[in-house]
């Protein structure tokens, strides 16, 4: 059964009044990028057509990998720094790479029966989550492929088409998935119960720390997951200002300036 879970959002000025809860500028990258993520041990990575690039915890590249066979990458999830996985979702395939971005393997899931993947994200198990536009599922799949889990057909629940933006798993308590015009949806490990948060028109999230992270109308929205009370960073104007894309990462901030990627920590 579906549940509504209403929270309370504090006005900005509680950003001011709470020591833990602040955006500091780290370093920037020299350089434009389609898609820019960090993983939990300040590495920063960016997508730049083709390109793969892997950033120190100082801001200097370390290593590249690209194929032009596959299409522009999508994304990459860095839940797992030892084995990242990029998703080219024009061609529905995921390719692992190692923490050198030396190619591990690549799964055509268009062939494994799956062609209109979204959101494909790694779980805290080591396998796979997903939303099945075909079927309208939230589906649970190992890395050959093969499908684990399967929620019901959520179009039928929300009597509507998703179009889901982010999955995002909860440390094994079950994945979260953003859908803009509805919120973002919770589920348990199994699929079987769904509740909604009521933050309509996210692009992604982070989950780290017992908190949901999410960038939210110029806002930084701080979720308890255990809890009834959000809190808000509004970003200041040297952030914002010249910004021309976002994205939250572990503990960081990314955002897309004329003059490249700045990386902010957010504690």
């Amino acid at each position: 059964m579906r549940k509504v879970i209403a929270f309370i959002v504090f006005c900005s000025f509680w950003a001011s009044l709470s020591a833990q809860d602040t955006c500091v500028y780290l370093f920037s990258i020299p350089q434009k990028a389609d898609f820019a993520t960090a993983d939990h041990l300040g590495n920063t990575y960016l997508i730049r057509g083709f390109e793969l690039e892997k950033y120190d915890s100082t801001g200097h590249l370390t290593s590249r990998y690209s194929t032009n066979r596959l299409g522009v990458p999508t994304y990459v999830d860095v839940f797992n720094p030892m084995k990242l996985m990029v998703w080219y979702s024009s061609f529905q395939t995921m390719v692992f790479l190692d923490r050198n971005l030396t190619e591990l393997g690549k799964v055509n899931l268009a062939q494994a029966g799956f062609p209109a993947l979204k959101g494909l994200s790694v779980s805290a198990d080591g396998n796979l989550w997903a939303y099945d536009e075909l079927s309208s599922q939230l589906i649970k799949l190992n890395h050959s492929g093969i499908k684990i889990l399967e929620s019901q057909p959520l179009n039928l629940e929300f009597a509507r088409s998703l179009s889901p933006t982010c999955i995002r798993d909860q440390d094994g308590q079950g994945p979260w998935m953003s859908e803009p015009s509805i919120g973002v949806l919770v589920f348990d490990p199994y699929l079987r119960n769904t509740s909604v948060i009521s933050a309509k028109n996210l692009q992604s999230f982070v989950i780290q720390d017992d908190r949901a992270i999410f960038l939210e109308s110029g806002d930084i929205r701080i979720e308890p997951v255990r809890g009834f009370m959000s809190r808000k960073i509004t970003l200041p104007p040297e952030i914002t200002d010249g910004a021309k894309r976002y994205w939250m990462a572990l503990g960081k901030l990314l955002v897309l300036t004329e003059s490249g990627v700045g990386v902010y920590e957010v504690k």
